[in-house]
């Protein structure tokens, strides 16, 4: 896999140990303006394995493009599916977060991702959120003069992000703990 710089050298080794055990393939989306803003974009695709039954899909380059500082973020997306399309969705998302610096994304910030997750599905918004299902161990990529920080992009449904607007990220949170969402369901139903 090439590397592009010291941030995505740091998050490919970040990756291959959190995720010992499943295969880690570097995916690019040659489509759109992606690489105006995000000139290193790529998604590490992660198979299916002993840390998650399912796809894991993970952001490169936004650190490069967006970083204060040494402090920046990259992405994590997962899905029951393998399907083209997580990374389309990531580059609109890293092209939107790379953008000016008032688009920048961050903890329960939602974006409108302007089509179902998948065909069929509800979830047309994303919730920026900690990787609870990984825990602290994933959220935290550090090298010697910097750190990137992967957010969960949870997709949700238009009527989670109108409650999440009126009561709070974390009472949104806290239906979904309470229902006991398959969070990488893209059908999975809504909470409210």
């Amino acid at each position: 896999m090439p590397v592009h710089s010291i941030a995505d050298a740091a998050l490919r080794v970040h990756l291959e140990a959190f995720f010992a055990d499943h295969a880690v393939e570097l995916r690019t989306w040659p489509h759109g303006p992606i690489h105006e803003r995000v000139p290193g974009f790529g998604v590490y695709a992660i198979s299916p394995g002993p840390r998650l039954k399912a796809w894991s899909y993970v952001t490169t380059g936004c650190w490069d493009a967006a970083h204060q500082g040494e402090h920046g973020l990259e992405f994590i997306l997962s899905c029951t599916r393998d399907d083209e399309r997580h990374v389309e969705r990531l580059a609109i998302l890293a092209h939107y977060h790379a953008g000016p610096p008032g688009q920048r994304l961050d903890l329960g910030h939602t974006t409108y991702a302007g089509e179902p997750w998948l065909p069929g599905s509800a979830l047309t918004h994303d919730l920026i959120a900690l990787p609870y299902a990984f825990g602290p161990d994933l959220e935290r990529c550090d090298w010697r003069n910097g750190h990137i920080r992967i957010l969960t992009v949870q997709p949700i449904t238009e009527a989670e992000r109108d409650f999440k607007v009126a009561e709070g990220v974390e009472a949104l949170e806290q239906r979904f703990e309470d229902a006991g969402i398959a969070w990488t369901d893209p059908f999975r139903p809504s909470v409210v």
